[in-house]
C-alpha cells in the first residue's frame, strides 16, 4: 500500500510539471522543458526500462545530448540500487531533490496568525510573476493543463508580501511556488496563502493535499508540519559530470 501511495505521488509530481517533450525507454520517462527545473528536465526512473540499466542510461544520455542538455535522473526511494551504482561509475553527482509531504485536507489546521489581504486568480498576475522571478521556471510550473489557483497576499498599502499556487488533480490539491518576501517572513503570510489554497481545494472537491519542499528548508517544513502535513518520502537527482548549478 505504501509503495502504491508513492507511485501515485510520483505521478502527481509528473503531471504537475510535464515538460514540453517526452519520450519513454520502457517504463522510464524522459522529459524536456525549458531547462529550469529538475522535475521537468529529468528522467523519471520508474519500473522496468525494458533493457539493461546501462543500455537505458546510454539511450537517455544520447537523448539529452542531442538537445545539448546535461542528463539528470530523478531517483526515488526504492529504485533499483543498480541504477545508482551505474551512475556512480559514470561520474554522476548527487543533487538535492525534495521531501514529499501529504495531509488529509479536512484535518489541515490553517488557524493561527495571518498577515495581509489576499487575492486569488486562475492565472498568474504580475505580482505572482515577480515572486517567482525566473520566467522559465514559472512557465514550467504553469504548463500543466490541470486547474490552478494563484494566491497573492498584500499589505494594507498594496505592497506584495507573498503568494502560492494550488493545482487540483482529482482528489489531490498540490501546493506549489510558495514564496514570501524576505522582509515579510515570520508574519503569517505563508499561513494566509495556505488557508486560501486549502479553502479552494475543499471547494473543488479535493480531499488530500501534497507538496514538495527542500530538505534544507527547515522553516517551511516546520510550517507545513504545524498545519498537519507529514513526510511521505524523499527523492534526489543524479546529474551528469558536466552539470553546473
Amino acid at each position: 500500500m505504501k509503495e502504491q501511495h508513492h507511485v501515485e505521488l510520483e505521478s502527481l509530481s509528473d503531471r504537475s510539471m510535464p515538460g514540453l517533450r517526452r519520450e519513454q525507454i520502457g517504463d522510464w520517462l524522459l522529459r524536456e522543458a525549458l531547462a529550469s527545473s529538475g522535475r521537468a528536465n529529468s528522467v523519471w526512473v520508474r519500473g522496468d526500462p525494458g533493457c539493461a540499466v546501462s543500455t537505458a542510461i546510454d539511450q537517455a544520455e544520447h537523448w539529452y545530448g542531442r538537445r545539448d542538455m546535461t542528463p539528470i535522473f530523478q531517483i526515488f526511494d526504492g529504485n533499483d540500487p543498480e541504477i545508482g551504482h551505474e551512475l556512480d561509475s559514470r561520474g554522476y553527482r548527487t543533487v538535492t531533490g525534495a521531501v514529499v509531504m501529504t495531509a488529509d485536507l479536512e484535518s489541515l489546521d490553517s488557524a493561527g496568525p495571518t498577515a495581509g489581504r489576499s487575492a486569488s486568480s486562475e492565472s498568474p498576475d504580475r505580482s505572482f510573476v515577480s515572486l517567482v522571478g525566473d520566467d522559465d521556471r514559472l512557465a514550467e510550473t504553469v504548463m500543466t493543463p490541470l486547474d490552478k489557483c494563484f494566491v497573492t497576499v498584500f499589505d494594507d498599502d498594496g505592497g506584495l508580501l507573498g503568494g502560492g499556487l494550488g493545482v487540483i488533480d482529482g482528489r489531490w490539491l498540490g501546493v506549489f511556488a510558495m514564496n514570501t518576501r524576505p522582509e515579510a517572513r515570520r508574519r503569517g503570510v505563508a499561513r494566509r496563502v495556505l488557508r486560501d489554497l486549502i479553502k479552494h481545494g475543499r471547494h473543488e472537491g479535493a480531499t488530500t493535499s501534497w507538496l514538495q519542499v527542500m530538505p534544507t528548508n527547515g522553516a517551511a517544513r516546520a510550517l507545513y508540519r504545524s498545519v498537519g502535513f507529514v513526510d511521505s518520502h524523499v527523492y534526489h537527482y543524479r546529474a551528469g559530470p558536466n552539470w553546473r548549478e
